[in-house]
């Protein structure tokens, strides 16, 4: 199986921007993030401003850089994806879709929510977790994505929505199975 990467340049330090208002980013998260991430290259914003401000540290101290948390479509703006890219940055975002993105992202990764509205309709990457009531992967086939990936979901169920997932790669060839390594890995 081919896979295809983002060339990736590599750093002795990589700072983590966080919305501070996702309901993920719990004190637990912090902590374990921590056991992985100097506290000082760990950023939480909860405002535009914040966010702004994070961006130019970041961009002067020189970080490969990752955006998670909540929806980063709401802290990526044009300013920001042209600073990263004067910088010689590649610029990724995994987003829910909801939002139009800015010019200039090299790398689209489309997350899609059931019944949520999609605004971002063509991309690199279109990953569904599955199964998703109200989100069947054969309503999106017709957008304009290069990859379309299956992500089982996790919970209580997640062995059997594996299953569930490889079963319908192995029937619509089309789709190819996304797994989050950390899980099986026990880091949550």
């Amino acid at each position: 199986m081919n896979v295809e990467r983002l060339p990736v340049r590599h750093h002795e330090r990589v700072a983590v921007l966080l919305n501070a208002n996702a309901g993920a980013v719990t004190d637990r998260l912090r902590r374990e993030l921590e056991n992985f991430v100097p506290p000082e290259d760990i950023f939480y914003s909860r405002t535009i401003e914040d966010a702004r401000g994070i961006a130019r540290t970041v961009l002067e101290r020189g970080y490969a850089t990752v955006l998670t948390g909540g929806e980063p479509a709401l802290q990526a703006d044009a300013p920001f994806i042209a600073a990263l890219h004067a910088r010689g940055f590649l610029v990724a975002i995994e987003t829910n879709g909801t939002l139009e993105l800015p010019a200039g992202i090299d790398w689209v990764c489309v997350s899609p929510k059931a019944r949520a509205a999609l605004k971002v309709k063509k991309g690199n990457e279109l990953k569904l977790v599955y199964p998703q009531a109200g989100a069947s992967p054969s309503a999106f086939e017709a957008l304009a994505f290069e990859h379309f990936l299956l992500q089982p979901m996790d919970g209580p169920e997640a062995q059997a929505n594996t299953e569930r997932a490889v079963a319908y790669c192995m029937r619509h060839p089309r789709w190819r199975l996304s797994l989050q390594t950390h899980k099986f890995l026990g880091i949550r």
